[in-house]
């Protein structure tokens, strides 16, 4: 057997004694059980090199060394974690191939049962009657059924070397062989995600393994190729997944680099309407133009800066939009993009401009992923306190009856120093009252997500 992933040998031959001997490759490297070993240990170095892609990739090499043997007729019935090595140089190798069985060539099995001076050792190879390792042999193999044993087999086996990669454990434990074997043919393995629920294991990988692992050979994937097509199916998804990743965080920094351009712009908007206003003013409307030179370049500037901003914006939407098309599980671009449309909320909320209100709230709630949960609710802090100390408060917040704003929905507040009271937003009215003095009427604007502080001074009759 002449391939990549098969330790070649090079010369075989027998000792004096008549025992064999086998002349092969000499590699240098770790085993895949010692990997899993060090990853249900917690080993950092381990966890760092060794990612599920990487052992993938390990497995998709142990498939395809398997697919060739099987294509030679070969089946090799004792594949184990401790059976693939790990070179220094990245080489992927199976190894044991004595246990190995050529199809169509009858197998002298004897009346011995399971003979050999390892069977003591759950984990160790048997040979005889029942020939593998019990953790990981197929139900047809546990039960002495050589001639069942084919190409399906080796793919049970593929599908418990899967199973712990995924979970870092074999699929069957025991304290002896006859325990294993037991539950080899009456068991299922307990699915991969529900024995290692830390490990996060993607449900098509699952799937794959339990398929592999059938009681039934004709309930398996027929061959290792088919095992191959599904794990490279799953890493091209992966591939295609991480590459949809970096580009979702390629753009969110693009979009976060444009919110704080909008923010910028909007800020020097509200500046220059400011000093406009005071222009407007202070220039009479008959004055001539050298009066109104200067208020001309404002307004340029204004429509020159008003159009930067609405320009930020569109771009600022569009490149986080991006972000979350090509992965929509990136919160932070769907709270940037929340963020970007709070200001419109709030500017909406300040213009009295309800229809805008009501659309940039949805936008608002559709996109926020936790950061405005307070925020939506509309809530803000009120803080009062007086001199002296000790006033009740009553707060009654102000609504619009007959296009007027009236004080209502009276609430008590208790008395002075008031701490962190959360109310709505909005316009309130504030009745402080103390015994000797006279009451104090104090109107209070609440904002969102802010906390607003009233002091409040009594005066007597007589001050």
């Amino acid at each position: 057997l002449e391939h990549p992933n098969i330790i070649p040998v090079h010369d075989f031959g027998y000792f004096t004694g008549g025992e064999m001997f086998f002349t092969m490759k000499l590699v240098q490297g770790r085993t895949l059980k010692d990997i899993v070993r060090g990853l249900r240990k917690g080993e950092p170095a381990v966890h760092a090199e060794f990612t599920l892609v990487k052992l993938l990739s390990i497995f998709v090499q142990v498939c395809h060394a398997i697919r060739f043997a099987h294509s030679r007729g070969v089946v090799h019935r004792d594949i184990k974690s401790s059976n693939v090595m790990l070179g220094d140089f990245g080489e992927v190798l199976v190894l044991d191939w004595g246990v190995a069985k050529v199809l169509g060539r009858a197998e002298n099995v004897g009346d011995s049962g399971v003979a050999t001076l390892r069977t003591q050792n759950a984990d160790a190879t048997m040979v005889g009657v029942v020939t593998g390792t019990p953790a990981y042999m197929s139900p047809e193999q546990a039960a002495g059924k050589v001639n069942e044993v084919d190409e399906r087999s080796d793919v049970y086996s593929l599908g418990a070397l899967l199973y712990e990669i995924l979970t870092w454990r074999a699929p069957f434990r025991g304290k002896h062989f006859r325990q294993i074997l037991a539950q080899v043919l009456t068991q299922a393995p307990i699915p991969p995600r529900k024995r290692s629920p830390q490990n996060n294991i993607p449900v098509p990988l699952e799937e794959l393994c339990l398929a592999c692992m059938a009681k039934r050979p004709d309930e398996r994937p027929a061959h290792a190729g088919a095992v191959i097509e599904a794990v490279q199916g799953y890493l091209a998804g992966v591939e295609d997944l991480d590459r949809r990743s970096a580009m979702s965080e390629v753009k969110l920094e693009e979009g976060i680099d444009l919110v704080e351009q909008y923010r910028r712009a909007r800020g020097k908007v509200t500046t220059l309407r400011e000093t406009l206003m005071d222009l407007e003013w202070q220039v009479e409307g008959w004055a001539g133009p050298e009066r109104k030179r200067e208020l001309w370049s404002r307004q340029a500037e204004l429509a020159e800066y008003e159009s930067q901003m609405h320009q930020r914006f569109s771009d600022a939407a569009q490149a986080l939009m991006a972000a979350i098309g090509f992965n929509p599980g990136n919160e932070d671009a769907s709270n940037e993009l929340a963020r970007l449309y709070w200001f419109k909320l709030r500017e909406a909320e300040d213009a009295g401009d309800e229809g805008q209100i009501i659309y940039y709230r949805a936008l608002v709630e559709a996109y926020n992923r936790g950061m405005f949960d307070d925020l939506l609710r509309g809530e803000g802090r009120l803080i009062v306190r007086s001199d002296p100390p000790g006033a009740t408060v009553e707060a009654s917040r102000y609504l619009e009856v007959d296009l007027q704003l009236t004080p209502l929905t009276d609430e008590q507040l208790g008395r002075t120093p008031v701490n962190n009271v959360p109310l709505q937003h909005g316009a309130w009215q504030l009745k402080l009252s103390q015994a000797g003095y006279r009451d104090v009427v104090y109107p209070a604007r609440i904002d969102r997500g802010e906390v607003t502080d009233v002091v409040c001074r009594f005066f007597t009759d007589e001050q």
